[in-house]
């Protein structure tokens, strides 16, 4: 699926090899499971009905690097009564598991939070087919105006 348009000097070589036979366009997806479609034939928002149940697939939002206890849920250690100053820390982070007495694999640790590849369920409430859109009941990953993907749940 090749959509929105865009100048051909704006693309890379290959991107431009695979698009030869039509129009430069900006963004490329491979969807799996489109039968019965042509190549080069446009889509509509006849393809969904109000009141059916998508997935909804796209990037959320980045936070950026996070601490243990934004990014997994950790308390944080005693304000007062000798909690010392680190509050926000990790604790403990190796021994008692195993024989190694080392790091453990798959620790959770602090690191990059966000801007991951996530795929929610939500309901299509209306549909505006003069302004082209849909409207959703449910979680829609990603920024605003950012890019997602509708999948109907067979």
């Amino acid at each position: 699926m090749a959509f929105g348009d865009c100048s051909e000097k704006s693309l890379t070589k290959p991107l431009k090899g695979h698009l030869r036979d039509n129009s430069p366009k900006r963004y490329l997806r491979e969807i799996r499971g489109m039968t019965g479609f042509k190549l080069s034939s446009s889509l509509d928002l006849s393809l969904f009905q109000e009141g059916e149940e998508v997935k909804i697939t796209g990037n959320s939002k980045g936070k950026g690097t996070a601490g243990v206890v934004k990014r997994y849920g950790f308390k944080i250690g005693n304000m007062s009564h000798g909690g010392g100053y680190p509050h926000r820390l990790i604790g403990s982070m190796g021994g008692g598991r195993g024989t190694n007495q080392g790091i453990p694999k798959g620790k959770k640790m602090p690191g990059r939070m966000g801007n991951e590849r996530v795929t929610q369920k939500a309901v299509i409430e209306k549909i505006d087919k003069e302004k082209q859109i849909i409207f959703v009941r449910g979680a829609v990953p990603g920024p605003k105006k950012g890019l997602v993907i509708l999948r109907k749940i067979y």
